[in-house]
């Protein structure tokens, strides 16, 4: 069959129409992959190969072109591990190394207990959210979680549910109109909606969070920009905020001018992750230099949660991103820990970084988390689903860990250098503390004799419950539920 002048006109129009509707439906993920090739100095290597080679084939000088593949196919593999460390080179000026304390952060309720708990305390919201979409608002101490919108095929996020401490459910505000989600189709794709704002603008789903500004919903898109040539790395761009009919962009974002983190936790994370090209390509290539996160898994109280923890300065000036680091290899030691400014950001300049080597190595979460049930057997943890959950840097000297069943925390664990461990309320009221060997230790770290309170005085079977201290009491009730499992045990 011969095409008629007919139709070769009407190709000439449904051609170049279909692929302009399919530009404008994916026109976000079109200038993302031209961004991403263009900013990758091996692609630029792969991309001319290829039109050389297509030249050659069309002079009929085969195997010219077959040569170039080869060489193109050749020069990728070393090239691909030369721009990663050309990347990582570039953002590890913006890190340093010190000796000295790191910073004071407060306590804050679990990330995964307030992820678990979003559902039943959501409040007065129609829609659907995923819990991992939860992010920490250090300004208001709380939690917010976006609200996907039903009813149609195409959907954006349309509410948000704030929880508080000290509220039973969530607080819930509206956007004027839906915003743009990650992985969303059309008008609400991500990607799309940046690539009209401006192309050159990139984000990272989980860099994304919302908050109610009163009654209105905000969405606040941290992003970054591509800088460099032949191999390109990234920067930080200021922040979108949508609230469903505008959306403004914040290209620099002072300390707490915003409710939530600023700068790109993605980001944040490729800094840290920088230290791998501190010594050469060949430590990084071999895993020698640098620092890892710690360990994953369910046994340790951070799974799924163990970097870039978004926590509020003692001194109330702002909040960090914060992460615990092991050394290169198996150890699970903690050894250091690395702070980002997490309130503020400046177009096209990197947060300073910074690592905090330890004095003294900590001990990794699995092991602490077990040493902290063997120490507290009182807590009857299996009874009780309890677990140790996030284990934070909260000083150079004290850390701390919070107990929790599936939806709420009950207590928390303070654990000092010197190992000794203090169980105490969530208001930090300190109810009984232990050695690092598991002895009973006071609240000013003075050994305890079995059945005698703070004071060294004797607790007898008998005595007044209501005058006993909380020390006395957790003292009490661990030698009852001691004696009871001796019991049970002898019987067997």
């Amino acid at each position: 069959m011969s095409l008629t002048p007919r139709m070769v006109a009407l190709g000439a129009v449904a051609v170049p129409a279909v692929l302009a509707v399919l530009f404008w439906a994916f026109h976000g993920s079109v200038t993302s992959i031209a961004r991403g090739v263009w900013a990758s100095a091996t692609w630029k290597v792969i991309l001319i190969g290829v039109v050389v080679a297509l030249v050659l084939l069309a002079k009929s000088r085969r195997k010219l072109s077959a040569l170039v593949v080869v060489l193109v196919i050749l020069a990728a593999i070393p090239g691909a591990f030369l721009g990663g460390f050309t990347r990582q080179s570039a953002l590890l000026g913006s890190v340093k190394t010190v000796e000295h304390d790191q910073p004071g952060y407060d306590w804050r309720l679990p990330w995964a207990t307030a992820a678990a708990s979003a559902d039943s305390r959501a409040g007065d919201v129609v829609g659907d959210f995923d819990s991992t979409d939860t992010t920490f608002l250090p300004a208001s101490n709380s939690y917010a979680t976006p609200v996907l919108a039903r009813g149609r095929l195409v959907n954006g996020f349309n509410q948000v549910a704030v929880q508080s401490r000290t509220a039973a459910t969530a607080t819930v505000c509206s956007f004027a109109a839906q915003v743009p989600v990650d992985q969303g189709w059309f008008a609400y794709n991500l990607r799309r909606a940046l690539s009209f704002v401006d192309p050159r603008l990139m984000a990272t789903g989980s860099d994304v969070w919302v908050y109610c500004d009163g009654k209105a919903a905000k969405l606040v898109i941290p992003v970054t920009k591509y800088v460099g040539f032949p191999e390109s790395h990234r920067l930080p761009a200021g922040v979108l905020v949508y609230d469903g009919k505008t959306v403004t962009h914040l290209k620099s974002v002072q300390a707490g001018a915003l409710p939530g983190p600023v700068y790109p936790q993605s980001l944040a994370a490729a800094q840290r992750e920088s230290t791998q090209a501190a010594d050469g390509l060949g430590a990084r290539v071999f895993n020698r230099a640098g620092f890892e996160t710690v360990e994953g898994g369910a046994a340790n109280p951070d799974d799924g949660n163990v970097s870039e923890l978004l926590l509020n300065r003692t001194d109330k000036t702002g909040w960090d991103y914060v992460t615990a680091l092991t050394p290169r290899g198996t150890s699970k030691s903690i050894a250091a820990v690395s702070t980002i400014a997490a309130d503020r950001v400046t177009y096209g300049t990197l947060n300073p970084l910074t690592i905090h080597k330890l004095a003294r190595s900590r001990e990794g979460n699995t092991a602490l988390s077990n040493r902290v049930v063997t120490a507290f057997p009182v807590l009857n943890w299996k009874a009780n689903s309890l677990e140790i959950i996030e284990v934070l840097p909260t000083s150079d000297g004290l850390w701390t860990a919070t107990i929790a069943n599936a939806t709420s925390a009950t207590r928390r664990v303070q654990i000092k250098a010197d190992r000794s461990l203090c169980l105490t309320d969530l208001a930090g009221t300190v109810q009984r503390c232990v050695d690092a060997d598991g002895a009973t230790q006071s609240a000013s770290g003075e050994p305890i004799q079995a059945g005698t309170g703070a004071g060294g005085r004797p607790i007898a079977p008998s005595a007044d419950l209501t005058a006993l201290t909380n020390s006395e009491l957790a003292d009490l009730q661990a030698r009852v539920a001691a004696e009871v499992t001796n019991r049970l045990t002898a019987e067997k």
